[in-house]
């Protein structure tokens, strides 16, 4: 019981770090795409 506790609790962990690098990329593509546009209006 206390083993299958810390697994959910690792995969928690990974879970959250997983989106967490989701966000990071989906972040860092709408911010090139901004860059970009605003590059180009110059």
């Amino acid at each position: 019981m206390f083993i299958l506790k810390i697994d959910i609790h690792r995969y928690d962990i990974l879970n959250c770090l997983k989106n967490y690098f989701i966000m990071l990329k989906i972040y860092n593509l709408t911010l090139n795409k901004y860059y970009q546009r605003f590059h180009k209006s110059w």
